[in-house]
């Protein structure tokens, strides 16, 4: 069968197939969907798709799986600290064909991550659901931003996630975690705790996913004072946005089961 490769965005054709990775979005992850709303899906769908060109991925099938990716991993899987194997799979297979490294790095992720998140998704959900219940004052008063603090924190938030990374992992994701915040010049230790928690459930790039925007919005918006103290308003956007995803993922595993 004739592959379908991604034109340039200006291209006429170049809608259709984005609207064909939407579908397959909905399909898949349709509580992010509602949430995200179609226009920021297909905005961050053109992110994703030149994220995975990068890579060498082009046709349809292969951007789809990488867009879905970005949505299950994190938008940028491809150097999370806390995913080596991604960026070592995707090095190692440059020289192969799109389509053999595509499917190895789909099959990979089923073998690292179900342990982790747990077959249907349960202790992902037990991570979401202990931060959920945590409030500004309580997070920040119980961890601070010390490496012990924050190491605290994340075998808190995910005992499973925590013990199945090494000791550089990380300490390559707090390192990144700090990035994040220093990039937008926010110092207070309340925001390192908030931001590490999220880029630990979420993906360490949170600051830049097109997948999470509020993110990167209520950084910005700390960042220029409009919001006392610092970090109070990335977790309230957080509380607020995982909360309607969870809302959302209840009723349609109950309306899946008849409930």
């Amino acid at each position: 069968m004739r592959s379908t490769r991604f034109p340039p965005p200006d291209h006429p054709l170049y809608p259709r197939l984005r609207d064909q990775v939407l579908s397959y979005l909905w399909r898949r992850y349709p509580q992010l969907c509602v949430v995200l709303t179609d226009p920021l899906s297909r905005r961050a769908i053109d992110v994703g798709v030149a994220r995975a060109a990068r890579h060498g991925f082009r046709d349809l099938a292969e951007v789809r799986s990488f867009v879905g990716l970005m949505v299950f991993l994190g938008g940028q899987f491809d150097e999370d600290p806390q995913l080596p194997w991604a960026a070592d799979h995707l090095h190692a297979t440059a020289g192969a064909s799109r389509a053999e490294a595509m499917t190895g790095l789909v099959g990979e992720t089923v073998l690292r991550v179900e342990s982790i998140v747990g077959r249907s998704g349960e202790y992902y959900r037990r991570a979401l659901a202990w931060s959920s219940a945590r409030s500004f004052a309580e997070l920040t008063a119980d961890h601070d931003d010390s490496d012990a603090g924050l190491r605290r924190l994340l075998s808190h938030m995910h005992l499973r996630k925590y013990n199945a990374l090494d000791d550089d992992a990380i300490a390559r994701l707090i390192d990144t975690a700090r990035a994040a915040v220093q990039r937008h010049v926010l110092t207070a230790p309340a925001t390192m705790v908030v931001y590490l928690g999220l880029a630990f459930l979420l993906g360490s790039g949170l600051d830049r996913d097109p997948f999470h925007p509020w993110a990167g919005e209520a950084l910005a918006a700390e960042a220029a004072g409009h919001a006392e103290p610092q970090g109070a308003l990335l977790h309230a956007r957080a509380i607020d946005t995982l909360a309607r995803y969870t809302r959302l993922d209840g009723l349609m595993r109950a309306q899946a089961s008849g409930g």
